[in-house]
């Protein structure tokens, strides 16, 4: 058989019956056996996402006040009537950092202190008094007062820079080597580091292997998007990303919960780190990507994939598709891979897609999205800790009130398309931060921040699953991964956005709801992907 021979019959069969959506359509878009993939790869996501968020609770701030030798006969934690005499205060609240200096013992005064202190000379502190028994960062390596504030925020920043470090290298193993592989060495290498971070004996070990760990774990929830978005139908699609986005949220509330219980940080993050290390067992039953192995040639073992849903779903391959599979392999086996890769147009590099004034200004758009809809979600995330209440309380609250705007992303997106629901997600958070910020202090406040929670997470929903569709399969992982450095990036800021109260204390709240607003309007500017197939090459992509 001739090369041009071969060709001609790779025309013949390039059509319908080889579309990944089309194909799903006929053996089932989510059925059981889609079902039981999203479980495994669910549950690993969730412990991957509680191990990234626990920095809110192990880098918070505590209550703590200066250690009075004089007076305190144990590093007790008991309100003393004596305090307001020992330590400085403003307001009622007394200075953690600060004490008065001690003159002489007044034996006249009727207390558990009897000493009487130089109120108009202080003394920095050497030790200190904390006001919960919670073993966290900040007690454990000492990283206290305002010229240790940093710390605690570059704990969650320096994670997020790893992050985007390493995204554009992991886009790309996944898209050359699959998205299983790449997802279980993610996760035994979190796994490993993750452990041997709790027995960090100082700050700059502890932070060398936070960085490591970040390093390994980069992309897990944007290559799980992924990997959830290319086994399942095209009307299925806005369903899978609700169902990964309430395990983002039932993650904040388990963490919530859990840190209820676990007050030491090393316990904590042992237990985290322990679990995510056996849903290792889990992941490993996950087949690769149907679509992925399409992308690259390996037709043959696509078609046992799709045999082994039919048969899960209780459907069956029509015989002319398996025909077609069958015959597409041996053709490239043929023809040989280079050549086939070049024949479909389907052009391995990002560079190449960029080429095209589209895609380059439609993955500008898509990154500043990315960006703010990163830094809104995180930073509220970061921000319920200062709100009134118990943190754990506010954390939970915040995790629950995403899980009805992720269900709802799933309604919205199929009735409203996919640009539109965004555009309008976004302008409601805005509204919704910047209200909460002219009506702070009463319940109002809570109210409108929890509407802002609710609008991100229709938005984040609505927004990872569009970007999806927007870029063809064989750079799907590495254009995608590129967005999220853009969400890296907003992770970077969002733990740092507490420090800037210190200026202009409604200057977090004003930020989300600036961004949010100029990033709903370049969303305009994005096409509509609502029940369009999904662009295997640059081509398709362009031609949205």
């Amino acid at each position: 058989m001739t090369k041009a021979e071969i060709e001609s019959g790779l025309k013949s069969i390039d059509g319908k019956n080889l579309d990944p959506d089309v194909i799903y359509d006929q053996i089932g878009g989510f059925g059981k056996f889609q079902f039981f993939i999203y479980i495994l790869l669910c549950i690993p996501l969730m412990f991957i996402l509680c191990c990234n968020f626990s920095y809110i609770f192990i880098a918070s701030d505590m209550e703590y006040r200066c250690f009075v030798p004089e007076c305190d006969v144990d590093h007790g934690n008991d309100p003393l009537e004596w305090t307001a005499r020992a330590v400085p205060s403003v307001d009622g609240t007394l200075s953690k950092c600060e004490r008065f200096i001690p003159i002489s013992v007044d034996h006249t005064v009727d207390s558990e202190c009897p000493w009487t202190f130089n109120r108009s000379d202080v003394v920095t502190c050497q030790d200190f008094v904390y006001q919960s028994h919670e073993r966290f960062l900040l007690n454990e390596f000492n990283l206290t007062c305002e010229s240790n504030e940093w710390k605690l925020s570059l704990v969650g920043s320096l994670a997020n820079t790893a992050e985007c470090i390493a995204l554009p290298f992991m886009g790309l193993i996944a898209d050359k080597y699959g998205r299983r592989p790449t997802l279980i060495g993610s996760i035994f290498l979190v796994s490993v580091v993750g452990i041997a971070k709790t027995f960090s004996n100082n700050y700059s070990t502890f932070m060398i292997l936070h960085f490591i760990g970040a390093l390994f774990g980069s992309g897990a929830f944007g290559l799980t998007f992924v990997f959830g978005s290319e086994v399942v139908g095209p009307s299925s699609r806005g369903l899978g990303a609700a169902i990964i986005s309430n395990v983002a949220s039932v993650g904040q509330m388990f963490l919530a919960v859990v840190t209820m219980f676990i007050a030491d940080f090393r316990v904590l993050l042992r237990l985290l780190y322990g679990i995510l290390a056996f849903t290792l067992t889990l992941i490993w039953l996950v087949p690769e990507s149907v679509r992925w192995l399409f992308s690259i040639g390996k037709y043959t073992e696509g078609a046992k994939i799709l045999e082994k849903v039919a048969r899960w779903n209780g459907t069956k391959i029509p015989v002319d598709t398996l025909t077609d599979l069958k015959s597409k392999n041996k053709s490239d086996l043929l023809l040989g891979t280079r050549e086939v890769t070049e024949k479909d147009g389907g052009q391995h590099s990002v560079v190449a897609a960029l080429r095209s004034p589209v895609l380059r200004n439609r993955l500008i758009n898509c990154s500043y999205c990315f960006f703010t809809n990163s830094l809104i979600y995180f930073g509220l995330s970061v921000y319920s800790s200062s709100l009134p209440g118990n943190k754990h309380i506010n954390l939970l609250y915040a995790g629950a009130i995403e899980i009805p705007g992720n269900i709802a992303t799933y309604y919205v997106i199929q009735r409203y398309g996919r640009k539109w629901s965004l555009v309008v997600s976004m302008i409601v958070c805005s509204v919704a931060c910047i209200g909460s910020e002219l009506l702070s202090g009463s319940v109002m406040e809570i109210i409108l921040f929890l509407v802002g929670k609710f609008a991100i997470a229709l938005s984040y929903t609505i927004l990872s699953l569009y970007a999806i569709e927007l870029f063809p399969t064989n750079l799907r992982q590495s254009m995608f991964n590129i967005c999220m450095i853009s969400a890296g990036c907003g992770n970077i800021v969002a733990p740092l956005l507490p420090l800037s109260k210190n200026f202009l204390p409604s200057l977090p709240l004003i930020l989300f709801g600036g961004t949010s607003l100029s990033s709903a309007l370049l969303v305009v500017l994005l096409p509509e992907t609502l029940n369009k197939p999904m662009p295997d090459t640059i081509e398709e992509a362009i031609n949205i």
